[in-house]
């Protein structure tokens, strides 16, 4: 049949029904459908149909949020700060019955508890206070030897007030009362108010600044302190 068809169009063309093109260019496909020049025209006027490319794999979850900070363990906690005292509020503490006798101040050196004590044994004021956390002072009697309304700490970073001292370390330094001292670079406070009643400073006993101005008002060179 592909050869009769070759013949009929050969005719025609002869005849000047249409134009042929040349026929050895011309190649019919097997089962007589359009010929492949054509097909591969009709394919290039419609456009190639663009290739699709895959993604590239992302990096996996576990890559991307990697934790690079250590784990925490199920029961840590954060470091606390010093745990405030939970011993008696100003006045509510009873003067020892072995601190001697006539006007005094009275200090505690476990409770860190302080007392102002008149001529006739009475308590005119008592309260907590922050005393030596290195042990430097041991019951006994002392004496006032000085007083100064403004001073610094013995490293020089520390401004305090009201300091009265009793008692000279065999280095020489002066441990006393005192209000709670200030840093000088920045004016904080060393420890807050809540902390009064545990043992903080370095030798001194820290009071509160209204403790302070009462036991600096109380006091006078040459007066009895008594440690218990």
């Amino acid at each position: 049949m592909s050869s009769a068809l070759t013949v009929a169009v050969a005719l025609l063309g002869a005849s000047g029904v249409f134009q042929l093109p040349d026929p050895s260019q011309l190649t019919l496909t097997a089962d007589g459908g359009t010929p492949t020049a054509e097909r591969s025209d009709d394919r290039a006027s419609r456009g190639t149909r663009p290739e699709t490319v895959p993604p590239a794999p992302s990096p996996t979850t576990a890559g991307k949020n990697k934790n690079t900070a250590p784990p925490v363990e199920p029961n840590q906690t954060p470091e606390q700060p010093a745990t405030p005292s939970s011993k008696p509020k100003a006045g509510e503490w009873p003067l020892p019955a072995s601190s001697g006798e006539g006007k005094r101040i009275v200090y505690d050196l476990d409770d860190n508890y302080v007392w102002l004590v008149d001529d006739d044994n009475d308590v005119e004021r008592s309260y907590l206070v922050s005393g030596t956390k290195f042990g430097q002072l041991k019951p006994g009697t002392f004496e006032i030897y000085k007083k100064r309304e403004h001073t610094t700490s013995y490293h020089g970073i520390e401004t305090m007030n009201y300091m009265v001292s009793f008692y000279k370390t065999p280095k020489g330094n002066g441990i006393g009362f005192h209000d709670i001292p200030e840093f000088m670079d920045s004016g904080e406070p060393v420890q807050t108010l809540a902390q009064l009643g545990t043992s903080l400073s370095d030798g001194c006993v820290r009071q509160a600044r209204p403790d302070a101005i009462a036991l600096w008002e109380f006091s006078k060179v040459g007066m009895k302190v008594v440690i218990v």
